[in-house]
């Protein structure tokens, strides 16, 4: 609704851990929904990137031993 508050479910392999960011001003940056999935998957850069309050959306990545990881 407003996108000032945030909850990220994240499996740790022995249970959920829930985290909950409010901010006090501006909004958060909504990732693309993914229909194939049912849900909304993200690499840790970019979940990272929108709780610090970044863009995602133009993200140039650059070729590397660990551009297989996203």
């Amino acid at each position: 609704k407003g996108r000032d508050k945030i909850k990220l479910l994240q499996w740790q392999g022995s249970g959920f851990v829930l985290y909950y960011k409010r901010l006090e001003s501006g909004t958060f940056e909504l990732p693309e929904y993914e229909e194939l999935n049912g849900s909304i998957v993200l690499s840790y850069t970019k979940m990272a990137m929108i709780v610090d309050g970044l863009s995602i959306k133009n993200i140039a990545t650059r070729k590397s031993l660990y551009s297989t990881i996203e």
